[in-house]
């Protein structure tokens, strides 16, 4: 048999025997995509695990043998003889697949840039749900699991982030220019934005989605003012609180509003109250103690209502926002910050990597490669 043969007839086995973890990047995603990829594909004296054609872009997921001696060389040629045709290589740990799948997939957004025409043929639903690592034609069911794989998709590839008020670009909280800023454009925003993103597709998904002002109570020696926006989202299942606007660690997942019933999620524990003056108030487990953590009342909030706080945020002396860049993202074991120019990852509620005063090269990266943010200034 001769070597073409070979690995075409070796191509197609490694085809009907992909890894879990090949076979979840392309069933629940590349599968998906508006482009042709080809998976097990032979190129030139090589099997590359998915070729994207039109983008000129394979992408290969690793094992641990690939941190070895001679697999670390082959490697190393294999990407070389890639370069050389013109062939971009994205490669991904089956770590990053197993634990920051939908960061992987904005990755992979972000690397191929689609088409015009080939974004357009997708519906907004379809295209939010690309951005966020889920798969475009998921089913849209009304209840809590459903609405958990969101809002843990969400914060995990949407980044808090305040860089256009830094650069002094107004904030537009129509419905229209947050999709093209978060969704299309790859960016993030802070919770005015993220969470009027959140509400107009759920409520175009079909979902009864109720706007309200919050006061943000953690680490407040006084009553604050409500300048926090928050989700009360109706499913078949209950009601349930959302919030994917906050970068300091906060529910990754909905929480039912009922009082007095403490809710685990990850290494947190979250519970609600009913209060006279403050209405919920969401309380958060913390060294054995509950602490107040947000509040709301129930007044119907129309859009226009929003505008008002957000310019505060945004333009007076005294609001946090306008001062350096506060970005954060979630991710399965916690959350990764970028305060000025300092970078920390925390997990499992401690800190677990940190990088102070990182130079503009490496702000700019870590926006790219960490926040997943397509920022240029």
């Amino acid at each position: 048999m001769s070597k073409g043969k070979y690995l075409t007839h070796y191509s197609q086995n490694l085809r009907k025997n992909m890894t879990k973890e090949e076979k979840h990047l392309w069933y629940d995603f590349l599968k998906h995509l508006p482009v042709t990829v080809h998976r097990q594909r032979v190129i030139g004296k090589y099997i590359v695990d998915f070729f994207i054609a039109s983008k000129k872009t394979v992408v290969e997921i690793d094992g641990a043998q690939h941190f070895e001696g001679k697999h670390v060389e082959d490697d190393i040629a294999r990407d070389s003889y890639m370069k050389e045709l013109g062939i971009n290589v994205l490669r991904y740990t089956n770590r990053d697949i197993n634990t920051n799948f939908e960061g992987v997939c904005c990755d992979i957004l972000n690397k191929i840039c689609l088409s015009y025409g080939e974004y357009n043929t997708m519906t907004n639903i379809q295209k939010f749900f690309l951005r966020i690592g889920l798969p475009a034609d998921m089913k849209i069911e009304k209840n809590f699991e459903f609405l958990k794989k969101i809002q843990l998709a969400c914060v995990k590839t949407i980044a808090y982030e305040n860089l256009d008020i830094l650069d002094g670009k107004p904030l537009s909280l129509d419905a229209d220019d947050l999709f093209e800023k978060i969704v299309v454009q790859g960016r993030g925003g802070y919770c005015f934005e993220v969470n009027g993103l959140l509400s107009h597709i759920l409520k175009e998904m079909g979902f009864h989605v109720d706007d309200y002002f919050a006061r943000y109570l953690r680490g407040e020696t006084e009553t604050p003012m409500r300048r926090h926006r928050i989700l009360a989202v109706q499913c078949d299942d209950g009601r349930f609180f959302c919030d994917i606007g906050i970068g300091q660690p906060a529910p990754r997942y909905p929480v039912k509003m009922e009082e007095g019933i403490p809710q685990p999620q990850f290494d947190e524990v979250y519970k609600f109250e009913k209060d006279a003056e403050f209405g919920w108030i969401l309380y958060d487990l913390h060294e054995g103690q509950w602490r107040k953590f947000i509040s709301f009342t129930e007044e119907i909030q129309y859009e226009v209502d929003f505008v008002q706080p957000s310019f505060f945020c945004e333009a007076h002396p005294s609001s946090p926002f306008n001062k350096v860049p506060m970005i954060a993202i979630k991710t399965e074991k916690g959350r990764k910050t970028l305060d000025n120019r300092t970078f920390k990852v925390f997990e499992d509620g401690k800190l677990s990597h940190i990088e102070e005063n990182i130079s503009d090269e490496r702000f700019y990266n870590v926006l790219n490669e960490e926040f997943f943010i397509n920022y240029k200034k």
